[in-house]
């Protein structure tokens, strides 16, 4: 995306590039071959057009960056060859500060591992073609500066696009804590409304005050434990579990469920799966009081005490998952 200060950027770096290619056109005379001289110049500042202007992400592409590299390094090596003097002087090093702007690009576009590649050959390069004496002279000091610069610049980058993509996974997983919260919230009032409404003709029969036979009062003390464990289980409650405690229950066993939330960011699957142990351990007990409970602060999900009768001790006290 070309955002304004992006194209301040990419304009300014384009200014300073076209500016040290033309320290070279003022010289040509000191060159063999003048159109060779122009010619690297051109590819240059093409090379840098298209390092800079690669718009569509921050790092740049491969191929663009092979390109840049290879250009960093021959252009040292061809503007030396066309030089018709041994004799050195200041503009004849114009690639030095130019080059060392393309390797900056590179460096802050993402592409460290070769700025820092092609720049050791660069510097080595220069070292070579303008000797000790000049070496001082040539600006070296100053491009050196530019591309460590431009490599820190590029650790912060990347170290604040990590940071970024880390809050945007972090938002993104709350996002998706919140929704499905929201909708196990909504699935819970719907099925509970749906009870309500199968259940509201019994109520209203319970409350007539008649008189019921042996099998409608255990149909009723039935319901009444249905109702509790839907509205004290919660997410606790699923079909197999219902199955499950109906049959402790007939064995003699006193089931309870609490669950006090801390379950709503649990995904169902995962649920499922700790209640299936709940479940094994359950068809384990024939007699005494099971408790199955849920609390928010807890490290733990789910908790399952199982105790003998005035035995204060439980026999079992199963904590699953980690929160």
């Amino acid at each position: 995306m070309i955002t304004p200060r992006r194209f301040l950027a990419a304009t300014l770096t384009l200014l300073f590039g076209a500016l040290n290619v033309s320290f070279s056109l003022f010289e040509l005379d000191r060159y063999n071959e003048t159109s060779v001289v122009i010619a690297i110049g051109l590819v240059y500042f093409m090379t840098l057009s298209a390092s800079v202007l690669e718009f569509r992400e921050l790092r740049l592409s491969l191929w663009t960056t092979w390109f840049s590299t290879v250009i960093a390094v021959l252009i040292p090596l061809v503007s030396h060859w066309q030089l018709a003097s041994p004799v050195i002087e200041s503009k004849e090093t114009w690639y030095v500060t130019a080059i060392a702007i393309l390797l900056s690009v590179l460096a802050v576009r993402g592409r460290k591992n070769f700025a820092i590649i092609a720049g050791l050959v660069f510097i080595s390069e220069t070292l070579y073609l303008s000797g000790l004496e000049y070496f001082s002279k040539s600006g070296i000091t100053g491009a050196i500066i530019l591309i460590g610069g431009s490599l820190a610049i590029s650790v912060g980058l990347e170290s604040a696009q990590q940071k970024i993509v880390e809050a945007q996974g972090t938002l993104k997983d709350k996002q998706e804590r919140v929704a499905f919260r929201q909708a196990v919230l909504e699935e819970y009032e719907i099925a509970s409304r749906n009870i309500q409404k199968g259940v509201l003709p019994k109520l209203k029969k319970i409350a007539s005050g008649q008189h019921f036979s042996k099998v409608d009062r255990a149909a009723y003390h039935l319901l009444e434990d249905e109702l509790r464990d839907v509205v004290s289980g919660r997410r606790l409650i699923n079909a197999k579990m219902k199955i499950a405690v109906k049959k402790a229950r007939d064995r003699g066993v006193d089931v309870a469920f609490l669950d006090e939330g801390g379950l709503e960011f649990l995904k169902q699957e995962q649920l499922d799966e700790l209640i299936d142990i709940v479940i094994a351990a359950l068809s384990e007990i024939s007699t005494g009081r099971v408790t199955i409970r849920t609390q928010p602060n807890e490290p733990w999900l789910i908790r399952m005490t199982a105790s003998r009768p005035r035995v204060v001790t439980p026999d079992l006290d199963l904590k699953l998952g980690e929160r």
